[in-house]
């Protein structure tokens, strides 16, 4: 059975269309990768988990003396600067990418699988798609 490890979020950068990786999210459930519900589940708990609702996604559990709702253990903030950083970073949007890493219990190999934020969901992104944004960009 091929089980989802864990998702990293990567935000494009509104000025220079880089993209810089925000995010990892742990995921601690062994959900089956072959279903197509659970990789859908773990794309949306990604989306959420990265968007400042109450407070501030990136940032500490307490900012000074406040709770921060937004606040989760699991995920790891990967921007520079951490969850220290004075500001928080943005909510994931539209053009942003989330990465489904997937792992083979039996041979412990990991293949990641990339989908872009779409007007409404998700659309899975295919090696031929990203190779050929990486020869636009060039």
């Amino acid at each position: 059975m091929l089980v989802i490890k864990n998702t990293i979020v990567v935000h494009k950068n509104v000025k220079t269309a880089d993209m810089e990786p925000v995010a990892m999210i742990a995921n601690v459930d062994n959900l089956d990768a072959s279903d197509n519900g659970n990789i859908n589940m773990v794309l949306n708990h990604a989306f959420e988990k990265t968007n400042n609702i109450g407070g501030s996604w990136s940032r500490e559990q307490f900012i000074g003396e406040q709770f921060n709702p937004d606040y989760d253990a699991l995920l790891t903030v990967l921007a520079e600067g951490g969850r220290n950083r004075e500001m928080g970073l943005r909510s994931t949007m539209w053009g942003d990418r989330v990465g489904v890493v997937i792992e083979c219990t039996g041979s412990g190999q990991c293949a990641t699988h990339w989908y872009e934020v779409d007007f409404v969901g998700f659309k899975r992104l295919y090696a031929n798609d990203l190779v050929d944004q990486i020869k636009q960009a060039s």
